[in-house]
């Protein structure tokens, strides 16, 4: 089948084929791969080589950058999340963003536990991390 289809339509086939899948309000870039469970509101932008795995659901008007790895993850209204954004983690917790949030180029957020991201924050160092997992306890004492 994939002989069938020359390289120049395929790109314009599956960008049609998610226009009729999501609305197209909504824009979807190339290279973008999508679970079977992602939920999109209306008017979202996902960029260019970005991965939405399993447990995404995206509110309205939300952006996310390019070459990002999402899952486990529920955006609510017109949150921004930039270009390589990373959420990873072992366990079953799950991250929640508020709306109006803005996350930060190449950021790394860790659902191994939950964690919950109220409404209007920003995380706008470039490479943080929200870690929230750790098999070493913390000696107090040495703390400055």
């Amino acid at each position: 089948m994939k002989k069938l289809i020359p390289f120049f339509l395929k790109g314009f086939l599956w960008q049609l084929f998610l226009r009729f899948k999501y609305g197209k309000e909504n824009k979807i870039g190339k290279g973008v791969i999508l679970s079977k469970d992602f939920i999109c509101g209306k008017n979202c932008t996902i960029g260019r080589n970005t991965i939405i795995g399993k447990e995404v659901k995206l509110g309205n008007d939300v952006k996310i950058g390019s070459n990002c790895i999402i899952e486990k993850l529920e955006i609510d209204d017109n949150s921004c999340i930039e270009g390589r954004v990373i959420s990873t983690g072992f366990g079953n917790g799950h991250i929640k963003i508020g709306k109006e949030c803005y996350i930060g180029i190449s950021n790394i957020l860790d659902w191994s536990n939950d964690i919950t991201i109220g409404d209007y924050v920003h995380i706008a160092g470039s490479s943080s991390g929200l870690w929230n997992n750790t098999s070493v306890k913390i000696d107090r004492k040495s703390c400055v």
